[in-house]
């Protein structure tokens, strides 16, 4: 199971089920990614019923398609069944739409943690005509911020922090 999940997920585990806690957390990793694959796939060929639980969307900053390839790679049968993004969940939780008409039509979902480490066109992100959501970027925040007004962005623009939303 993951990070995100809130503790009292435990308790309704069948007594019986292995539990294996794999969380990630910025800079704490209890598993690597390929561990993990590997753990779904051992006790899917051992016939077992695996339940992968995380926190929101797994497609969403989840390494939820590394694990879905390494079981299609394998023929394993496999049911998804999505949570709810903390993109969607935090917007409505907080009151404010991600697109409103006559001003925001589209949105940017942003990787915080790998946005400064690549060729990142900030003049782009800084005159982006929508919704910029960034993910796992609470300690890069600042950082953002300089280069987004250095590159053109309105430095009146509204902006929103919102974290642990749900």
């Amino acid at each position: 199971y993951d990070a995100l999940l809130d503790p009292s997920f435990l308790e309704v585990f069948p007594k019986d089920a292995v539990i294996h806690y794999v969380g990630k957390r910025s800079g704490a990793h209890s598993a690597t990614q390929e561990e993990i694959n590997r753990l779904l796939l051992s006790y899917a060929l051992q016939g077992k019923n695996v339940v992968r639980l995380k926190g929101g969307d797994p497609f969403v900053f989840g390494r939820g398609g590394e694990e879905l390839i390494t079981l299609i790679n394998h023929n394993i049968t496999y049911e998804i069944i999505p949570g709810v993004s903390s993109l969607n969940a935090g917007s409505s939780f907080a009151g404010f739409p991600l697109t409103h008409r006559g001003l925001s039509r589209q949105v940017l979902i942003m990787d915080g943690h790998t946005v400064l480490s690549e060729e990142t066109d900030w003049t782009w992100f800084a005159k982006f005509k929508g919704t910029i959501a960034l993910f796992m970027g609470t300690a890069s925040l600042p950082k953002i911020a300089k280069l987004l007004l250095q590159h053109g962005s309105d430095p009146d623009l509204p902006v929103a922090l919102v974290e642990n939303a749900s």
